[in-house]
């Protein structure tokens, strides 16, 4: 079962990245990918930092951490 919060969490994260990227940005470096990962790390900071002040569930955290800010950012192994 836990799969499947990962599955659907990656989903949600890799549209939103996808979402980002089609974005119009005329550049040589890749501005997009640094801000997909600086709001990717912002949000993980977030997330641990509201599950460490509440009861999060295990399911909840694979869902927020594993699949959407590892399908968000290019850390997807983090």
């Amino acid at each position: 079962m836990t799969f499947i919060f990962v599955a659907l969490g990656g989903a949600v994260g890799a549209f939103t990245r996808y979402a980002i990227s089609l974005i119009p940005v005329k550049s040589q470096f890749p501005v997009l990918t640094l801000i997909t990962n600086l709001l990717g790390v912002l949000l993980l900071g977030f997330i641990v930092g509201i599950a460490e002040s509440r009861n999060v569930s295990k399911n909840t955290m694979l869902f927020l951490k594993t699949g959407v800010c590892g399908g968000f950012t290019t850390f997807s192994t983090f």
